[in-house]
């Protein structure tokens, strides 16, 4: 930030003053410790905000929590301070710490060998901000520009009740984002599951206070997963968890949920949280309902002149039941001549 501090007074009796710039992080206001910056917004100072020392730590920082990835820390790192990300310029700082002929050697130098790099940035056109990156799109990891995110949702595997499976959802990322906030792809997906086990077990969240509490939670598991993967201790922030659980209800909530379900949300915890095994044979079907749909079912087909699997069952559950109408009555004359016969002398009643 500027600060003005008085020098001397001048021949017409008006003080004249010197302006320094102090860096943003740790007041550092040794002018030639920081790096020059282009942009129309800061021609006053015309630098960067932070000093080349506090620069490296928020590098450093990115380094961290990106796993070492040096791409992606650096392209925060540029964000973050407002300055073009060149991919181009990138992968020459890169080549020269890593030439045993550079001056500048070892990639803990990459960031003042990006900087060198932007001595002919105007005439490259480069451009002077953030706004004016280039070649985002070749950075291995960076899952920001995806349109579509990929969440895994929690379901049970029907064939064994202790086998976790999932279900992958798609997502738009910008509707996410508008959920979550400007996180990257990785950490949209690990929320959203997370919210949608929450969701599920406390059977929907309906109000807003809810809402706001679970997509809390959420948030603060992410910070504790990402910081555990980083090495940073978690102690703090696992405290806060604690009382974000105790204080938001959820738990409680989630205890009443069970408690009050009615036999209808029983039979759907049954049928896709713990199915039942395989009823035994002797115990399927006891009253015959399938034979007896069969029956109906094959008789209308039958009727209506349509063979199908119906009419096959049919003739397999009933076939011992039924008779040919005219052998029977062709059997009852020879045991009764008396039957009278029609004018073309077959049976009486038979076509």
């Amino acid at each position: 930030m500027p600060r003005t501090k008085t020098t001397n007074t001048n021949a017409e009796g008006k003080k004249n003053t010197e302006s320094k710039l102090y860096c943003l992080n740790c007041g550092c206001a040794k002018q030639d410790n920081f790096y020059s910056a282009r942009d129309t917004f800061r021609k006053y100072f015309k630098k960067i905000p932070y000093c080349k020392d506090c620069v490296k730590e928020i590098y450093q920082h990115y380094l961290k929590k990106y796993d070492n990835n040096v791409n992606l820390a650096l392209y925060y790192m540029c964000r973050k301070i407002d300055f073009p990300y060149i991919h181009s310029a990138f992968e020459g700082a890169l080549n020269s710490v890593n030439n045993p002929d550079s001056k500048i050697q070892g990639e803990e130098n990459i960031v003042p060998a990006y900087f060198k790099s932007f001595a002919f940035a105007e005439r490259n056109g480069w451009g002077s901000s953030f706004d004016d990156s280039q070649g985002e799109n070749q950075i291995q990891g960076l899952a920001s520009y995806e349109e579509v995110v990929k969440v895994k949702s929690k379901t049970l595997d029907c064939k064994d009740i202790d086998t976790e499976k999932y279900e992958v959802l798609e997502y738009d990322a910008d509707e996410l984002r508008q959920k979550w906030g400007n996180f990257m792809n990785s950490d949209l997906a690990y929320l959203e599951s997370e919210y949608l086990d929450w969701e599920e077990k406390l059977n929907g969240i309906m109000d807003k206070s809810t809402e706001i509490m679970v997509k809390e939670v959420c948030l603060q598991c992410n910070e504790i997963r990402k910081d555990r993967e980083s090495g940073i201790n978690v102690e703090k922030k696992l405290a806060t968890l604690q009382n974000l659980l105790k204080n938001s209800g959820l738990i409680e909530k989630q205890d009443d949920m069970e408690a009050v379900k009615s036999a209808g949300m029983l039979i759907e915890d049954i049928e896709y949280k713990r199915p039942l095994k395989k009823v035994d044979p002797d115990f399927d079907d006891v009253d015959s309902i399938k034979d007896i749909i069969y029956g109906f079912v094959g008789s209308m087909c039958r009727a209506r002149g349509i063979e199908n699997k119906y009419t096959e069952k049919f003739d397999e559950i009933y076939g011992k039941y039924s008779i040919d109408i005219i052998d029977e009555l062709k059997k009852a004359r020879e045991d009764n001549p008396d039957i009278p016969l029609n004018d073309s002398g077959d049976l009486d009643g038979v076509e």
